[in-house]
């Protein structure tokens, strides 16, 4: 559009035009606009990035939940491995003899009746950081006792529920979960009591 045909349709020249206050008013408008949608978006981001945290702490406690009940159980897997080894070694050791008189925890580890990774020095330590004590019994009958020390409650009643079956006679502290001569494992309720002592309690395993 040329000049005259601004003045025939009663339009100011750009260079007139760009110099109103309405042109300059009308400019300010159209620069503001990114900036109303610039916090838009930066808010729309802020948002997102709440949730994602909220779904990712959601997921990271059902994976970390799932991993300590899959510890837990490794312990008290390996722990049964252990005393089902030690009571193997025990028993060949001394089959031909009428008594286990004279066992120790030192007998035990010089015959090489333990597994290599609980020796520390002249003790044994179970998977929870207790020892292991390994002892001549005539109590209830002629035998021999494996007894791990300082099991946390929450592995207590996997570990004695696991290994019970291979043993004459189990207690957890005071309590007898299984009692001499009895068939299977250990009577449940009896283990709900025992584990759920105070402390950090000590298995008792009795074997001939």
């Amino acid at each position: 559009m040329n000049q005259k045909s601004y003045a025939r349709n009663n339009i100011p020249p750009y260079a007139e035009r760009t110099g109103t206050p309405q042109w300059r008013a009308q400019k300010a408008r159209t620069r503001k606009i990114p900036q109303r949608r610039g916090k838009r978006q930066r808010g729309v981001t802020l948002i997102e990035a709440i949730i994602f945290l909220s779904l990712l702490s959601v997921v990271l406690g059902i994976v970390l939940n799932k991993a300590s009940i899959a510890f837990t159980s490794n312990r008290a897997a390996q722990s049964t491995d252990a005393a089902q080894l030690i009571a193997a070694g025990v028993k060949s050791a001394y089959q031909l003899r009428n008594s286990y008189t004279g066992l120790t925890t030192a007998t035990a580890i010089n015959n090489g009746l333990v597994p290599d990774y609980m020796v520390n020095g002249s003790v044994l330590t179970n998977v929870w950081g207790g020892s292991v004590v390994i002892a001549a019994a005539t109590s209830p009958s002629n035998g021999f006792t494996i007894v791990f020390q300082g099991v946390p409650p929450e592995d207590c009643a996997k570990f004695v529920n696991a290994v019970s079956s291979g043993f004459e006679e189990v207690s957890i502290k005071n309590t007898k979960v299984k009692a001499f001569g009895a068939q299977g494992g250990a009577d449940p309720t009896q283990v709900g009591t025992g584990c759920s002592q105070s402390g950090m309690p000590d298995i008792t395993l009795f074997g001939i």
